[in-house]
């Protein structure tokens, strides 16, 4: 188990003060506890965990969520506008303070953490069932033996990067530019609706440091809302959910045009103190004002608006490459089909953060060995 927190901890950013990790051992009581700002560089860290001391004692799963959810989440060196997430190991059934293990795992949840669940030597249908996240099939994981921890790291540290990577400071305005041609298809407009909720989902809207406009796009711009229309996240998903698709030709110039010249304006919300972010997405080159294509993402970078280009099923493209940002590498995204959208999803959100402001998340790691054997704890943040 120590071997699985070490590797953990080499793949996060401990040095640049990007992650931070607190660790609690419990067996009948609490034996150790490490608080997220004890270690600020990895060498530290690494060799606090490895100076961890195995003692017995019983399996007492409540208090090591308690002491987590109370001394670690929402305490010393927690962010409160973090996300948390909890994983909790374990090979063995609670056989102290039983009946408070459920509802210390709920509390946790309700407090706005997903947890993952890891039995090791178990199966389904047992009373820890409920204590992941749902839905169980993301969220529980049952192994042979320890031995195949390594197994599912990467199911669970992308799940993670995936679920958590959040925006959380700085202020921009961003516009979304989505693709209505006829070569999309109803079907791949609402995969692109279902990506742009998960961005929203990224940025503090509620707070007003966060503006978000949308506009979609074929042979005309069919739907528009400014970046001042809506205050409210849910507010902005419920749009999303209701924006129609309309088909028509592939016409970006004019989608570009509209952003620069209508929403990033006084009267479209446009703050002269927030950056300025376009996202086009599309799945093809332009079949009207192609000439224009790149000329007007000039124009939108000349008034210092980044332009962000997320193709689907294109390949390589002068057209497209002319329109997004240099380098390429940071300012153009490519997938083979709509269904591999959330794939760059995390990528492009460091991007958008990394330019204006920090990304931070918290998780936490709940290790809980048999009935006679030790758990460990271990909490990571991201900034």
């Amino acid at each position: 188990m120590l071997d699985f927190m070490t590797d953990f901890v080499n793949t996060v950013d401990i040095d640049s003060g990007n992650h931070r990790v607190g660790v609690v051992v419990y067996n009948t009581g609490i034996s150790t506890k490490i608080f997220l700002d004890d270690h600020t560089d990895k060498d530290s860290l690494l060799q606090a965990i490895t100076g961890i001391r195995y003692t017995y004692g019983n399996t007492n799963t409540a208090d090591g969520l308690r002491v987590a959810r109370e001394d670690i989440l929402g305490a010393k060196g927690d962010r409160r506008t973090v996300p948390n997430v909890v994983i909790l190991i374990t090979d063995g059934i609670p056989n102290m303070n039983v009946r408070r293990t459920i509802p210390e795992a709920t509390l946790i949840k309700e407090g706005g953490a997903r947890m993952y669940l890891i039995g090791v030597g178990l199966s389904p249908g047992i009373a820890l069932d409920d204590i992941p996240s749902e839905p169980f099939s993301e969220n529980g994981f049952y192994i042979n033996d320890f031995d195949d921890l390594p197994s599912i790291e990467n199911s669970i540290f992308s799940g993670i990067c995936k679920e958590t990577i959040k925006c959380v400071s700085g202020q921009a305005d961003i516009v979304i530019l989505l693709d209505s041609s006829t070569s999309v298809g109803k079907e791949n407009f609402n995969s692109m609706l279902d990506f742009t909720k998960n961005i929203v989902k990224s940025l503090d809207i509620d707070s007003g440091r966060f503006q978000v406009g949308i506009a979609t796009y074929n042979t005309y711009i069919v739907h528009k809302t400014m970046l001042n229309a809506f205050q409210s996240s849910g507010d902005l998903l419920r749009l999303i959910d209701n924006i129609p698709y309309t088909y028509g030709n592939t016409n970006p110039s004019d989608a570009l045009k509209f952003a620069r010249s209508n929403i990033f304006s006084p009267e479209g919300g446009d703050r002269p103190d927030a950056s300025n972010i376009i996202i086009l997405i599309t799945d093809g080159l332009a079949n009207m004002n192609p000439r224009r294509s790149i000329p007007e993402a000039n124009l939108a970078r000349d008034e210092g608006i980044r332009v962000f280009v997320m193709d689907i099923g294109v390949g390589r493209a002068a057209e497209l490459a002319g329109m997004a940002n240099q380098p390429l590498e940071h300012n153009r995204f490519s997938v083979d089909t709509f269904d591999d959208m959330d794939k760059v999803k995390n990528a492009l959100m460091t991007e958008i953060c990394e330019g204006i402001y920090i990304i931070l998340y918290d998780m936490l790691y709940v290790s809980m060995l048999s009935p006679l054997y030790s758990g460990s704890v271990i909490t990571k943040n991201k900034i």
